[in-house]
């Protein structure tokens, strides 16, 4: 996800989701070949797009490197780590890995 608001605080946008200048759309099409393949998926992209919205404009910036460079694609060691946590948090959830693989918190 993106760092790309939208004025009512959302980020319902191409931009912010990952939507190629050629009309892609990359969430989309993940969901399509994961459903197609009878395959687990982790939606990082609503899963970010949650927990980004839910910090709103100012709380959300420590996830990027919008300090350093006003940069609102890649993440900062912060960010990475939050996202890197829902990742865990929904393997664990949804016992992708074996008990005991995975340190949790």
């Amino acid at each position: 996800m993106r760092r790309w608001f939208n004025p009512d605080g959302t980020l319902n946008n191409g931009t912010a989701l990952l939507v190629n200048g050629l009309g892609v759309d990359h969430p989309a099409v993940t969901r399509s070949v994961a459903a197609a393949r009878n395959v687990p998926l982790i939606d990082l992209t609503a899963k970010t797009k949650a927990l980004v919205e839910s910090l709103g404009v100012e709380g959300s910036k420590a996830l990027y490197l919008y300090n350093e460079a006003r940069d609102n694609t890649h993440t900062s060691v912060r960010g990475a780590t939050a996202y890197a946590g829902l990742v865990r948090d929904e393997l664990v959830t949804r016992h992708l890995v074996p008990k005991g693989r995975m340190r949790v918190g």
